[in-house]
């Protein structure tokens, strides 16, 4: 939001205070009125979008067991028992514009099945929503990101 610069006029009463209305100063005072009428429309459009982006957008269906949402520009991703098969960088969903992250993340996710497969999230710039696990699996868990 920008400021806004205004001269404003020491006004004095009768002949002597030297300050006759005229039309540039009748003209300054129009100018600073509209000005600051812009100034207001324009914070007001900025307030709106600022209270767009952290307003809580309510959980999102990517798939059967993928939600994203949005609570004061934090994302979260939940996934509710995703089948995964081993391998690396399997593509499982894609976030919609507006819940995509600034940079690549990776996120750990849990299993129930045994200890010892190790499974990852990825979750792309571009959106893409990739899982990397050491073994054919169900994934579960919720990752946060900005």
């Amino acid at each position: 939001m920008a400021t806004l610069d205004y001269t404003s006029t020491t006004w004095a009463n009768g002949e002597d205070g030297a300050t006759p209305i005229n039309a540039d100063r009748l003209n300054n005072i129009e100018s600073g009125i509209s000005n600051a009428t812009t100034q207001i429309n324009s914070n007001t459009t900025d307030i709106a979008t600022i209270n767009t982006n952290i307003a809580d957008s309510g959980w999102i269906t990517i798939t059967s067991q993928i939600m994203c949402r949005k609570i004061y520009g934090t994302k979260f991703l939940w996934f509710s028992g995703k089948p995964v098969s081993s391998g690396n960088d399997t593509l499982v969903g894609s976030l919609p514009t507006g819940y995509r992250p600034v940079a690549n993340y990776i996120f750990p996710l849990a299993i129930i099945s045994d200890t010892f497969t190790k499974i990852f999230c990825t979750i792309k710039a571009d959106g893409s929503i990739l899982i990397s696990s050491s073994a054919s699996t169900v994934a579960y868990g919720i990752v946060a990101f900005v």
